[in-house]
């Protein structure tokens, strides 16, 4: 609890007179009844529980089965991808080097290697992509709309090629 000339020393710290002013009792600190226990805009209020904030909702076994579901695509795709590689003489590793693959593509696709490039362009890259993609299907005896589907659809059609006994004329 403050005594009154602990008030008036603070008070005269901040510049007021000794006579009380409207703003001086507008600023005046309510003394509390038991100096033990905190005001009521200090009391213990209950925060929201951080634990799970910022975490997804648990999907159950519905999530485990899709997330394995897309884990087989992509070893499909990659092993296609692999084998596809292989066919043209190319090493099969190249598969799961992320952009030398690509650039082993258009190797494959018969287009100039730096298209690699346009494909971090949007847009521009997905024309670009279809395009080395039917250059692929030509290179492996495959009709345009072959290459159409690799470039839109390439985790059906790679492993389709790749698995398949189509070989590398190109």
């Amino acid at each position: 609890m403050k005594s009154r000339q602990d008030t008036l020393i603070f008070r005269s710290t901040l510049g007021i007179g000794r006579g009380v002013s409207a703003a001086s009792r507008a600023f005046r600190v309510p003394d509390s009844p038991n100096p033990t226990q905190a005001p009521k805009h200090m009391e213990e209020t209950t925060l929201p529980n951080l634990e799970s904030y910022g975490t997804q909702p648990d999907m159950g076994p519905l999530g485990t089965i899709i997330m394995l579901g897309y884990v087989v695509v992509i070893v499909l795709v990659v092993a296609g991808m692999w084998k596809m590689f292989s066919k043209a003489g190319e090493p099969g590793w190249a598969a799961i080097i992320p952009i030398y693959n690509v650039i082993v593509y258009m190797k494959i696709a018969g287009k100039p290697i730096w298209w690699f490039i346009l494909m971090f362009i949007p847009c521009v890259g997905i024309v670009f992509w279809i395009i080395a993609s039917m250059g692929v299907a030509k290179n492996f005896g495959k009709p345009e709309g072959w290459g159409i589907g690799m470039g839109l659809l390439p985790f059906t059609f790679l492993p389709t090629l790749g698995f398949s006994d189509a070989k590398f004329i190109g």
